[in-house]
C-alpha cells in the first residue's frame, strides 16, 4: 500500500478528469476561477472543456493553460 502523502505529491502534478473524483473538479475549478477572475460556473465549464479536449490524466500546467485559452485569457 502506498503512502497517501507520496500519492498526493505524484498526483499533484496531474489533473484527473475521472467522474468519481469530484474533489479534483472542485479544487481545479476554484483555482481556475481565482487565477482568471471568473465565476465558478465559468471555471467549471473550462474544466469540463479541457477534460474532453484531452483524455486521461493531464499535466496540471498544461491543463491550466487549456482553461486559460478556453476562457480567452
Amino acid at each position: 500500500m502506498s503512502d497517501d502523502k507520496t500519492k498526493r505529491e505524484v498526483d499533484a502534478r496531474f489533473v484527473s478528469c475521472a467522474e468519481d473524483e469530484g474533489y479534483e473538479e472542485t479544487y481545479t475549478a476554484t483555482k481556475i476561477a481565482f487565477e482568471n477572475g471568473v465565476s465558478m460556473e465559468e471555471a467549471r465549464k473550462a474544466f469540463k472543456h479541457c477534460c474532453k479536449a484531452v483524455t486521461g490524466n493531464q499535466p496540471r500546467k498544461a491543463f491550466m493553460e487549456c482553461a486559460k485559452k478556453y476562457l480567452g485569457k
